[in-house]
């Protein structure tokens, strides 16, 4: 009896490894850092919205419901140092023109929801979905 559960244990060890530790075509961590599910395209099915940080630093990708499958989006890459990830509710976005180069904030409707990409005590970028594709504002610089 010992034996056996020594035995589950060491493969329920090794399986949770794998499932956290997933290796990228360079054999590096792959490290999942935040997730939400939150319908992004209006369409009334949840989308998944994930960071990742990668051997080519933090990605943001949105899985998009499609019937009985998601079309996958990368919508955001970047070698930050840290990066925080959250999905929000809300009909309009306050944000700077898409070049960062207008200090005038302007209002983005959304269609109720969006995401939020931001360094801690740094700029913030907002991705939400307008005509078909996904448009991304600066928030804070």
């Amino acid at each position: 009896m010992k034996n056996s559960i020594l035995l589950f244990s060491i493969v329920l060890c090794f399986f949770a490894h794998c499932a956290l530790f997933a290796q990228t075509e360079t054999q590096s961590p792959l490290k999942y850092i935040e997730g939400c599910e939150i319908d992004l395209d209006g369409d009334s099915q949840n989308d998944i919205s994930l960071l990742m940080k990668t051997n080519k630093g933090f990605e943001l990708i949105v899985l998009l419901k499609k019937g009985d499958g998601y079309k996958t989006l990368l919508l955001w890459q970047g070698d930050s140092e840290i990066m925080n990830m959250s999905c929000c509710y809300g009909k309009s976005i306050k944000a700077f023109a898409t070049d960062r180069k207008c200090n005038k904030k302007t209002r983005y409707e959304t269609n109720g929801t969006y995401i939020r990409l931001s360094e801690p005590e740094g700029s913030c970028m907002a991705f939400y979905w307008k005509n078909g594709k996904f448009e991304k504002v600066w928030v804070s610089d």
